[in-house]
């Protein structure tokens, strides 16, 4: 039925906008929770899991070239040691540190704990026995003692054998597993050179 002419409506009270859900306070401050999970998130990843590691320098070459990045794991170590041909990125005493003080490096593991490590004739024998490398451009030009791996340590060398500063070296020596920082899997810059480190 329609209102008849004349007739007052009922007062309503006055008509208020909505109130707006969230303010602008409580926006910003879940923006800033967001970002601050996102940075926890990512250092514990950076920490715990994996990270990018950028190769400098020949000692690796021809698997790895300088400027090239790879995925670092660091979870695996945890749960495994480290085993002959694993590509890893190693922490070096202060005395085998380079004059621009750098003292992280990715090299090749040869040998593990118990392993006796030799060169002659410029093929790496372990426990006497040679040791296949197709990854090798060149075999190594001078030939290295036995040499037994310590309890808790790993022999590492470069792929680019004379061109390497290495667990040869009086320097450097055996690294302690607690210096292997992690295991590389896959180059992922730049694009054209995506791969597996171990193809």
């Amino acid at each position: 039925m329609s209102e008849q002419p004349g007739k007052p409506r009922a007062w309503r009270g006055p008509r208020h906008a909505p109130k707006k859900k969230n303010s602008v306070g409580r926006e910003i401050l879940e923006w800033v929770i967001t970002l601050g999970v996102a940075v926890v998130v990512a250092l514990l990843i950076h920490t715990f899991i994996g990270q990018p590691y950028t190769v400098l320098g020949p000692s690796m070459q021809p698997t790895l070239y300088t400027g090239e990045r790879v995925i670092l794991s660091k979870i695996t170590y945890r749960v495994a040691e480290p085993q002959a041909g694993d590509i890893v990125v190693v922490k070096y005493p202060e005395s085998g540190r380079n004059p621009n003080g750098k003292n992280f490096y990715i090299k090749r593991v040869v040998g593990v704990a118990g392993d006796v490590i030799a060169v002659k004739g410029g093929v790496l024998l372990r426990n006497g026995q040679a040791v296949e490398e197709p990854y090798l451009g060149e075999m190594m030009g001078w030939d290295f003692p036995e040499t037994t791996v310590p309890a808790g340590s790993v022999f590492v060398m470069g792929d680019n054998r004379n061109n390497s500063t290495d667990s040869r070296s009086a320097e450097v020596g055996a690294i302690p597993l607690s210096h292997v920082v992690g295991k590389a899997y896959c180059i992922y810059w730049p694009l054209n050179r995506i791969s597996s480190v171990y193809d």
